[in-house]
């Protein structure tokens, strides 16, 4: 009886050590499973933190290469326009100090085609047509704004400050209130100059007087050369030769998104300047009066 008992409780004490030692294997499951997961929790979670910073990375470098590509195509516009400015300064020197005219509409002069040999001085300048397009292919980059979008041949970005050629603006001096570019039409050879002289200028268009650099008091605050983005201002084209106001530029295609809003402008001594087209008048107001600041020959305006 005394060995059937210890039998039993030998049973018992190996069916309770067997049920221990199970429920202890199905806790350490459980518990290595939770680990488990919890690191496939931690890793999900660090992959999906890494493709957002990626993301963010990626969206603003983006945005600094579009800054930083801007402002090289600022930088090689503002080189351009100092390239003109020295090609213009020569060609006054060896002028009498006049400026080149923004354009003549016959024989169909313009400032551009003007300048072109002191850029490329090394250049044939004949008179025959190849002759005329290897110049125009030779000196075509020094007058394309990088930031110029529109598709044409042989794109001219920039153009002079216009003059307002009515006769109480004439002969220009100090105190015009307009600026340097004279565009002579026909009729504003005849009004201005007389009927003899428009014959004349005809055949020979040297006879038409320019603007000297000399009567410009303020030539660091006078405006030579600007940017006008428009489809009809190409080299060589009589058209768009003058730009008359901020409005006016304004009006050309795509020139809100160049220069973060601003634009490169070629004073009369040389240097350039990136300025917002349309400043900030007294009290706030937009200034859209051209007959004011850089755009006049008149000094402390």
């Amino acid at each position: 009886m005394a060995t059937d008992q210890t039998s039993n409780r030998e049973m018992i004490m190996e069916r309770l050590l067997k049920t221990e030692t199970g429920l202890r294997l199905d806790l350490s499951r459980r518990s290595s499973s939770r680990r488990r997961w919890s690191r496939r929790e931690q890793a999900f979670t660090r992959v999906d933190l890494c493709i957002v910073i990626a993301l963010v990375a990626g969206l603003l470098g983006l945005g600094v290469l579009e800054i930083t590509g801007e402002r090289s195509r600022t930088l090689r516009c503002a080189n351009n326009l100092r390239n003109m400015g020295q090609a213009m300064q020569s060609y006054s020197n060896d002028r009498d100090d006049n400026l080149p005219p923004a354009a003549i509409e016959r024989p169909g002069i313009t400032w551009d085609t003007l300048i072109s040999p002191y850029l490329k001085p090394d250049l044939d300048v004949a008179h025959s047509a190849y002759a005329r397009r290897l110049m125009k292919d030779a000196v075509a980059p020094y007058f394309h704004c990088p930031s110029d979008k529109l598709a044409r041949e042989y794109p001219r970005s920039y153009a002079m400050s216009g003059h307002d050629m009515q006769p109480y603006h004439w002969p220009p001096d100090a105190r015009t209130a307009s600026g340097v570019g004279l565009r002579w039409g026909e009729n504003e050879i005849r009004r201005l100059l007389g009927p003899e002289v428009a014959n004349r200028a005809a055949r020979d268009a040297k006879v038409l007087p320019g603007i000297k650099r000399s009567i410009i008091q303020a030539p660091a605050d006078t405006l030579l050369l600007t940017e006008l983005f428009r489809a009809d201002n190409t080299l060589g084209n009589i058209y768009s030769t003058t730009v008359t106001s901020p409005e006016m530029q304004l009006e050309g295609e795509g020139t809100n998104r160049m220069h973060q809003q601003r634009m490169n402008y070629l004073m009369v001594d040389g240097h350039v300047e990136c300025l917002l087209p349309i400043p900030m008048g007294d009290g706030g107001a937009r200034n859209l009066n051209r007959n004011s600041g850089i755009w006049t020959i008149r000094a402390n305006d």
